[in-house]
């Protein structure tokens, strides 16, 4: 197993202890997480059911290619030992790869794991309510060409009680959507959630015609979110919240971060004809408590 695949997840568990103390109190005794079990997954293996047979802590460690499902996230796991899904290909390389606002280059996608749709429905990757605690790291997932879909979705815009939310999801250093004009996309990360964190990720070509598209939404889910050091291109809103109803006070989007990232209306949709997509603003928050912005880029 690569030694730096290690490091990182022990150094991010360590972060999510730090900051599950700080929530609970130092009165409350948090276990410690549990060691993680690799399982490798070749092309032609069965995604999904990796994924259900996977133990918290389970470290899922993929080769590049294509793995054709709209895979779904069933399992409620703890922040503390997450199911993660990454690639077998040298970790170094997207390190190296990286520009200076830190996120991935989408020219990678080669290098990873590719969950592609195979199905007419809502997500690629979907995590119903009263589950969570998954992390993406150096995985792709291709745009659709499906205008009226979202490539994944977190929770759901109807449950009332915040203790039934999905929560807990990482997306770190991966390429969601594409660079291709063509292939149209309503949504990158629908997120009615509670913990969210989005960083180092390649967010493209987020486009759709007479209807506004986002890059991250969400309207039923609590948080927290943290966006940062991402590539956000989408023709409607960037990155939103609010917009839908919050199904109670509880579901409110709050506690927001989004900083360091590069966030972008693509010049070339000017030039699109009759094919241009909805263009509208970088970033709306309808309905969102304790919001803080830092080096917004591309406004």
């Amino acid at each position: 197993m690569d030694i730096n695949k290690v490091k990182d997840y022990t150094n991010q568990i360590e972060q999510l202890v730090v900051r599950i103390k700080s929530e609970l109190g130092t009165a409350t005794p948090v276990p410690d997480p549990l060691p993680p079990t690799s399982v490798r997954i070749r092309v032609g293996d069965n995604l999904q059911a990796a994924f259900d047979a996977a133990k918290p802590g389970t470290l899922l460690v993929a080769d590049p290619g294509e793995y054709k499902l709209n895979l779904k996230l069933l399992k409620k796991n703890s922040l503390l030992a997450p199911i993660v899904l990454t690639t077998s290909a040298d970790a170094s390389n997207f390190s190296l790869r990286k520009n200076d606002f830190g996120y991935v280059d989408p020219e990678m996608r080669a290098a990873m794991p590719s969950i592609v749709g195979v199905e007419l429905t809502d997500y690629v990757i979907q995590a119903p309510i009263n589950t969570g605690g998954y992390r993406f790291q150096n995985v792709h997932i291709p745009s659709t060409g499906r205008a009226d879909r979202s490539l994944v979705g977190l929770g759901d815009d109807k449950y009332t009680d915040p203790s039934q939310k999905a929560d807990g999801f990482e997306f770190i250093d991966c390429f969601l959507g594409s660079t291709d004009l063509s292939l149209y996309q309503h949504r990158g990360i629908e997120s009615n959630c509670g913990y969210l964190k989005v960083k180092g990720t390649y967010i493209g070509n987020i486009a759709e015609i007479g209807r506004d598209a986002q890059a991250i939404c969400g309207w039923n889910g609590m948080g927290p979110f943290v966006i940062e050091n991402s590539y956000l291109e989408a023709s409607g809103e960037n990155v939103m919240f609010g917009g839908g109803t919050a199904m109670s006070p509880g579901n409110a989007p709050s506690d927001i971060t989004v900083r360091g990232n590069h966030i972008r209306k693509n010049p070339e949709w000017r030039n699109m004809g009759e094919m241009q997509p909805s263009v509208k603003i970088s970033a709306e928050l309808v309905a969102a408590d304790d919001f803080s912005e830092k080096r917004l880029v591309g406004l």
